[in-house]
């Protein structure tokens, strides 16, 4: 069996591999990697967002289908991670715990942390909902939030104890913490908090609801997780910020010749649902593209910021004295990791090292690299951050080729595209269903691929992964397209999917179509947010919403038939209850 080591760079979008300055492409590695093994053209995830595109990718179902990620994945039994597990192979997973975390370690032998344990998502994007609905909460609804703590707890307090007894699954993340006795004494005390909630449920929940952010968890959070400073933050600045500060006065003479398109800001203001608001956002966003993000000031704030997950650096060192390990045994493994520094903060050097050489030979490689920036569309810091990404993965790749003995399969994919990274500028960056929100590159590198590349078909992540397991079973490739892909997603936040709109978004060769609509709705053309003719306008300028003469019944059919299976799903009284039983 072939070992596959599967890197997912997270909001990696396709167009990454298509930009160039200049006559060179930004990310050559990737680009030669994608020509000369199998690769796709055309691969879309099924929502346009990190936590509930895992739903797909670990789980292996469409990210709605169980509750997903609106429950924090806690319905998540590791689909895709177990399907290797019950093939043989030992399973590595890169491990960042967020709210509901259990179902992502199911069937995994090995792991190793990628961030500290925060309360912030479950707070802001679960417990706000039902703090907003003040003290009317239905018995459903406190055991919801029981469960959501709960397992916040579980995991939080397991981390503490791995920390403390020095486990390697925790060796990047120490410095971001506190010492030893502190993480001892917050370890105790969330202990305490556990056994509070377990004896005084009801009153517990009230409490954190309405105590918020000067409840005794949140300020043990901040204990936790305000620690790490970049070690060498003092020395980037000394040493680099001055030649910083020169590039930065020849990005400035490329950014005024690009001037805003006020055709496509109008268009926002006369045909999006929120016409006004997107125009703003969409000014506002060309204004911190291509005016006030100098280097200088940025790599200023990402060295002083504290930073949630650890570098692709330390991700590719974890990682590599895993496989190693099973290597040497001639162990065949599946390793999942997810690099963050594509996306927000974005870098381009490491910034979790004390090693200033390694820090010196990558401002080496970006300042060459800008020496050569000519003209350009979109923002320098993604440029950047790319160009970083692909040479990063290249030594890496590299180093697999040269020091592991037995044959590999390098995946290299994304969960989701970041349209504030394209030109043009979106009016917003979350949340929004442009295509390149969804468009991500999908490679597999090995020894025995033969250059097969698909250019015609659509096809999800989902039905990419299915091709890796052909591919994995020496089986011909087969793709099963039905010529489209149908995302579906609901947005952070409460997990009560009834409580909130779902938006579908419908990608073809021709159009692009997103509605948005509540479980129970039946979905007709008042519902369309967004039509776009993928063929006419392919930087999804200029939304047709309004124009009556375009034919999209056949779209809102098929839109109609998964919103109805949906609804009938969610709405039913037994559903959540169910649920809510499983996860117990």
């Amino acid at each position: 069996m072939k070992s596959v080591i599967y890197c997912v760079i997270d909001a990696f979008c396709y167009n990454n591999l298509l930009i160039k300055n200049g006559d060179e492409f930004v990310t050559p590695f990737l680009l030669r990697m994608a020509e000369n093994n199998i690769s796709f053209d055309e691969v879309y995830t099924i929502a346009p967002y990190t936590e509930a595109s895992q739903v797909t990718i670990i789980g292996d179902e469409l990210c709605l289908e169980n509750g997903g990620y609106l429950f924090g994945n806690g319905c998540i039994d590791g689909g895709f991670i177990k399907y290797f597990k019950e093939k043989g192979y030992k399973t590595i997973y890169e491990y960042s715990p967020y709210v509901y975390s259990k179902g992502y370690l199911c069937g995994v032998d090995d792991f190793f942390y990628s961030r500290p344990y925060s309360l912030s998502p479950l707070f802001n994007y679960r417990f706000q909902y039902y703090r907003d609905k003040g003290s009317s909460l239905t018995k459903m609804e406190i055991k919801v939030c029981l469960c959501l703590l709960d397992e916040g707890l579980d995991t939080w307090i397991e981390q503490c104890e791995r920390v403390i007894k020095h486990d390697e699954s925790c060796q990047f993340i120490m410095s971001y913490l506190p010492d030893e006795k502190g993480v001892k004494r917050i370890c105790k005390e969330l202990k305490g908090e556990k056994i509070k909630l377990a004896e005084q449920k009801l009153k517990y929940i009230e409490e954190l609801l309405s105590e918020w952010k000067e409840h005794r968890l949140w300020k043990l959070n901040h204990e936790y997780i305000d620690n790490k400073v970049f070690s060498l933050n003092d020395y980037v600045q000394n040493t680099y910020g001055d030649e910083l500060a020169k590039y930065q006065k020849k990005i400035s003479r490329i950014y005024r010749k690009q001037l805003p398109d006020l055709r496509y800001i109008f268009s926002q203001h006369c045909n999006n649902v929120n016409g006004k608001s997107d125009a703003i956002g969409l000014f506002k966003n060309y204004i911190k593209i291509y005016v006030r993000k100098p280097l200088k000031d940025y790599i200023d704030g990402i060295n002083s910021n504290d930073k949630p997950e650890i570098s692709m650096h330390n991700t590719f060192s974890a990682a590599f004295s895993r496989i190693k390990k099973y290597d040497d045994q001639s162990v065949p493994y599946f390793l999942y990791m997810q690099p963050q520094d594509f996306h927000l903060p974005s870098v381009f050097h490491t910034f979790d090292v004390d090693d200033k050489a390694l820090v010196d030979n990558e401002f080496k490689k970006c300042f060459d690299f800008l020496e050569t920036l000519k003209k350009y569309e979109g923002n320098a810091i993604s440029l950047l951050s790319a160009f970083f990404c692909d040479y990063k993965i290249e030594e890496f790749y590299n180093k697999c080729k040269r020091e592991l003995k037995n044959n590999f399969i390098f995946v290299i994919t994304a969960d989701h595209g970041y349209p504030s990274y394209n030109n043009p500028p979106r009016p917003y960056t979350y949340n929004q269903t442009y295509t390149e929100a969804f468009h991500v590159p999908y490679i597999i590198i090995g020894s025995d691929c033969k250059g097969v590349k698909n250019t015609k078909d659509i096809i999800s992540n989902k039905e990419a992964n299915t091709i890796l397991k052909s591919v994995l079973d020496g089986e011909n490739i087969e793709i099963n397209s039905h010529g489209y892909v149908l995302s579906e997603y609901a947005g952070p936040g409460c997990p009560v999917i009834t409580e909130k709109p779902v938006w579908y978004t419908y990608i073809d060769k021709r159009y692009r179509l997103s509605v948005q609509a509540m479980l129970g709705e039946k979905i007709n053309r008042s519902h369309v947010t967004d039509i776009y003719d993928l063929k006419k306008d392919k930087n999804e300028r200029f939304n047709l919403r309004k124009k009556k003469e375009i034919d999209v019944d056949y779209i809102l059919d098929i839109i109609n038939k998964r919103h109805s299976y949906l609804s009938g799903k969610f709405n039913s009284e037994n559903f959540y209850k169910q649920l809510l039983e499983s996860i117990d």
